[in-house]
């Protein structure tokens, strides 16, 4: 996903210029989902009302913030080339976050199930 929002800077054709924006897009839509149950997974109750409340509160900043970034690095740049690189590594710190709860939080004593032989 991260790397759909860096191709469309270097291509010259507006078809691949499209697909890399549309593949980058799905990935971003694809993440909407688990992005809200995510938190309703390990809190109840308030607790997981006050933390979509605080994920949607993010999600709304992050709304005015992305295209302000963009339009500020493009007028310094004269291109989008950092405004996209940018934006990939905002995704890129976010699935870093998302491994390193998902490893905090695991069950200790944790193991694969194993197959039963029939």
């Amino acid at each position: 996903m991260a790397r759909s929002l860096l191709s469309p800077e270097a291509p010259c054709d507006d078809r691949v210029v499209l697909a890399c924006l549309t593949a980058a897009m799905v990935g971003l839509l694809a993440a909407a989902s688990p992005h809200f149950v995510l938190a309703s997974s390990f809190l109840r109750g308030s607790a997981a009302a006050g933390s979509i409340a605080l994920l949607n509160s993010g999600t709304s900043l992050g709304g005015f913030v992305g295209p302000f970034l963009v339009g500020v690095l493009k007028d310094q740049t004269g291109n989008y080339a950092l405004a996209m690189a940018a934006l990939a590594s905002g995704l890129v710190v976010s699935a870093l976050v998302i491994l390193a709860v998902g490893r905090i939080l695991r069950p200790t004593g944790f193991t694969a199930v194993k197959p039963v032989d029939a």
